[in-house]
């Protein structure tokens, strides 16, 4: 070969060399061709005179009836060999090197080498016709390499085999059936079961009927359970979707329960603090300091060791008036011939005089409940006014006290009020000793703290 073309295997597309075929002429490539084809006549002439030898084992109407499907194959294969003619002449078996298809621009112009040319391009279609028709007259692809080939007899060796064990596999049964030839009973005999097997197909074929039919309408219901399915399918996604709504709307409700509970709790925490509050006991805190009553540790009072302090005394007793005047509003209480006027330190009493004839207009007199050092003279007048108040106070007390019991029969005041004494002390300053004075008043915030202890625990 050339080092214009070189073949290559149709299998493992490895290059070939075929240098005792480079000189092959026209007549030498005919008689290659023409032995091919008469190979193959003589097999197929072969296989139809060993069809003619067999006997007939079936009826003449089966044989023509093989032979038409045969002859139809036979031109259904011609026309598919005409189209793989075709496709093999379109398929190149020639590999044509880079290197001269490189120089192929440059060599057409020189005239010998264009000669050249053409001459190669008719070996290689030589070459091609060649073998295109040994593939077409072989079950082998051409050209093909030595081990290509070798492994494509070992294939065809293989086949060869297994059809010989197929032939003599229908040989051993075309003895067992010569070896047993039916009798006229027997063949009776079989008809009576062919018929018989031919009831049974009747019956078979009738009840596949049946079912075929009720599979129909059982695919008719299933049809129709599905397009139910359908709809259930998206009622229960309708269904769904409405549930995770409500279901988020339930959280939402819980959640502001929740916080309800919480700030209800917490409310109801903090009235309990409130209630359990004493608003009384917290603004007015009454004690004592020995001898001294105290409200808001004040001292109220005064004693040989400790004199008076009238500043401290005139605040205490603003606080006491205020604490007595918050009561009877928080009761509703109306005090009779008095009315309570806290002021602080200068707070005072009004006392109404009521006349017997209505068409005489009620006097208020106001009633100073503070008290201060001044000139003996002006003193002894003004602790006249101050007992009066000290005492109207004491009334006013008094009043509460009875309106309470009435209420509840078993309230009583620690220590029994009587006109100006409460207990066993005078509440007048004046020509009272001041230990009994003292004593008097330390009393009355006994009784006082008495009121507001009852009056928070009953509206409690």
């Amino acid at each position: 070969m050339t080092p214009f073309m070189s073949l290559v295997c149709q299998y493992c597309k490895s290059p070939l060399g075929f240098e005792n075929l480079k000189e092959l002429n026209r007549a030498t490539f005919n008689l290659v061709v023409g032995s091919l084809k008469e190979k193959r006549k003589q097999v197929f002439y072969e296989e139809e005179e060993e069809e003619e030898n067999i006997p007939l084992l079936f009826p003449e109407s089966r044989k023509k009836y093989y032979n038409e499907a045969i002859n139809r194959l036979i031109s259904e294969l011609r026309e598919d060999e005409v189209e793989k003619e075709k496709d093999c002449k379109n398929i190149s078996y020639i590999l044509f090197e880079d290197e001269y298809l490189k120089r192929y621009d440059t060599l057409v112009s020189d005239t010998f080498q264009l000669n050249d040319i053409e001459g190669r391009f008719h070996e290689a279609a030589t070459f091609e016709h060649l073998f295109h028709n040994m593939s077409f007259l072989s079950d082998a692809r051409h050209p093909i390499c030595s081990e290509c080939c070798e492994k494509q007899l070992n294939n065809m060796s293989k086949h060869l085999e297994h059809l010989k064990n197929e032939r003599d596999a229908y040989i051993g049964i075309l003895n067992h059936i010569n070896d047993h030839i039916f009798d006229n009973e027997e063949i009776e005999k079989i008809k009576m079961e062919i018929e018989d097997n031919l009831k049974k197909e009747a019956v078979a074929v009738k009840t596949i009927t049946q079912l075929r039919k009720k599979q129909q309408d059982i695919e008719k219901e299933v049809k129709k359970l599905e397009e139910e399915s359908l709809i259930l399918d998206k009622e229960e996604e309708i269904f769904w979707k409405k549930r995770n709504l409500f279901l988020l709307k339930l959280q939402e409700f819980q959640n502001e329960r929740d916080a309800l509970n919480l700030q209800y709790d917490y409310n109801i925490k903090q009235l309990e603090e409130l209630e359990e509050t004493n608003v009384y006991k917290d603004i007015f805190c009454i004690s004592h300091d020995g001898q001294f009553g105290t409200i808001n540790d004040l001292k109220f009072g005064r004693l040989p060791s400790y004199p008076a302090n009238w500043d401290e005394i005139n605040a205490a007793w603003g606080l006491i008036v205020l604490s007595l005047h918050s009561i009877a509003k928080k009761l509703n209480f109306k005090f009779s011939e008095y009315k309570l006027n806290p002021l602080g330190s200068t707070s005072t009493i009004h006392k109404l005089e009521l006349h017997t004839n209505s068409s005489y207009p009620s006097k208020s007199i106001s009633l100073e409940l503070y008290n201060s050092d001044h000139l003996l003279i002006k003193r002894f007048f003004m602790q006249k006014k101050f007992d009066i108040a000290m005492i109207s106070f004491l009334a006013c007390l008094k009043q509460i006290g009875d309106h309470l019991k009435q209420i509840d029969s078993s309230f009583k005041f620690p220590y029994k009020i009587q006109k100006d004494k409460i207990g066993n002390a005078t509440i007048s300053i004046s020509f009272n000793p001041d230990e009994i004075w003292t004593r008097s008043l330390k009393y009355l915030l006994t009784n006082l703290k008495y009121i507001i202890a009852y009056t928070t625990r009953r509206s409690s």
